[in-house]
Order: structure tokens, then C-alpha cells, then sequence
């Protein structure tokens, strides 16, 4: 317990929780520290972590779609790339939207690398790192954060792939859908609902995020 002195407040002082979870953490954490040596030993661990890492993501409450049912909305020109609208199912009744840029420099036949280019807070989804500088809120973001690595990265000859993840852009909740109303809806998202409502059954935001990117990159083996 720590008491916190507070002048700003109505409260004198604050009883937190933070020294107690950093002195939990230097009792609990880092039990899967590599401690290895040799290549033998790497790949052991490599693999015992990835099972804790699915363990504590909830990555096994989540379910495979038989088919990912790839749906196109539409394709832009954007200059140096078209930049294609797509929408597949990760889950038999969950749905993600996302954008594909392709660089228009791909001949017929070619094959290029592909890169997921997931997005942060503040992003408006897939808008920010698809170069959306047509909505005000977006182009603020990008010039801030340098924000549209996918529209970069395909200008480098790339395949560019940049998805909404849950709880953003056109994947956010009711409670964050009234954008018109209160433009700040638009760039922030509705994760923590996702949080309440995934936890008790095991699930991780965190998880279902990886989760998306794992069934994203499906779709990326799937094109020509």
C-alpha cells in the first residue's frame, strides 16, 4: 500500500495498488526468460513460450471459419497504387474490413511481398496507415504520427495490407458509432467494451487482434 499526497484533489492522500503489482511482477515475472545457450536450446524455448503466449491470449476460445468468404467493396485509384476494400470472415460469424494496397508498378503475373500493416489508438482504423487524408480528423493524425506507413511502404513497391481491428473504424460498437455526432468517436475505438465482454469468456483483446492478423495473412496466401 502507498499513500499518495494529493493537493489537486478532494481526497488528502490515495491508497494505490502500483507497488504491490511491480513487487507481484519480481516475484512471478519472467519465468520464461531465456536462459539458453545453444540453438537446441532457443527453439525449446521458443516453443514452450508460444504455448504460454496462446494459453494467456485465450487464443484456443477462438474458432476457424471454414471459409474466409473474401468480399471486395470497391477499388481506388490513389495514384501510385489502387487501393482495394475488402472484407473476410476471421470467425464463422465475425467479420473484419480492411484495405489492400497495390502498387500499380505490379505486372501482370508478378509476385510481390506483402506487408500487415495493423494500426494504433487514434488511427480511425485502416484510415490512418491507408493514407485517408480526404477526412480532417485522419490527415491530422498522419501529420502527427507519420501515420500512413502503408501508403509508404507500398510507394516501395510493397503489397500493403491495413485492417480495422476490432473495435475500430468500421468495426466499432454501438456506443462508438455516432461519429457524425462527436467527431473524436471516429479515431478512437471501443476495445474496452470488447475487453468486458471477452473476458469472461476467456478471450484477450490482445488475442483477438492476433487472432485477425493470423486469418488476414490466410487471405494474403490466397491471392495470385
Amino acid at each position: 500500500m502507498t499513500v499518495q499526497i494529493n493537493s489537486n484533489s478532494y481526497f488528502p492522500h490515495f491508497y494505490t495498488a502500483t507497488e504491490h503489482f511491480a513487487r507481484r511482477f519480481d516475484q512471478i515475472g519472467r519465468q520464461l526468460a531465456f536462459r539458453g545457450r545453444t540453438r537446441r536450446d532457443a527453439v525449446a524455448w521458443q516453443r514452450r513460450l508460444r504455448a504460454r503466449l496462446i494459453e494467456i491470449l485465450g487464443m484456443g476460445t477462438f474458432q476457424k471459419p471454414r471459409r474466409l468468404k473474401p468480399e471486395s467493396l470497391g477499388r481506388e485509384d490513389c495514384g501510385g497504387h489502387w487501393r482495394e476494400e475488402w472484407t473476410i470472415f476471421t470467425e464463422p460469424d465475425v467479420q473484419a474490413t480492411f484495405y489492400l494496397l497495390v502498387p500499380k508498378s505490379l505486372k501482370p503475373g508478378e509476385r510481390r511481398p506483402a506487408v500487415l500493416c495493423p494500426h494504433g489508438h487514434a488511427s480511425g482504423g485502416r484510415f490512418s496507415p491507408a493514407g485517408r487524408r480526404d477526412v480532417e480528423q485522419i490527415r491530422k493524425q498522419i501529420e502527427v504520427y507519420n501515420y500512413d506507413y502503408a501508403v509508404q511502404l507500398a510507394a516501395r513497391g510493397f503489397v500493403t495490407l491495413a485492417p480495422d481491428a476490432g473495435g475500430f473504424g468500421q468495426r466499432r460498437e454501438q456506443a462508438m458509432q455516432p461519429d457524425k455526432l462527436d467527431p473524436n468517436l471516429f479515431i478512437n475505438g471501443s476495445c474496452h467494451l470488447l475487453a468486458l465482454m471477452g473476458h469472461p469468456l476467456d478471450q484477450t483483446v490482445a488475442g483477438m487482434w492476433t487472432w485477425d492478423l493470423m486469418r488476414l495473412a490466410d487471405y494474403l496466401q490466397t491471392r495470385p
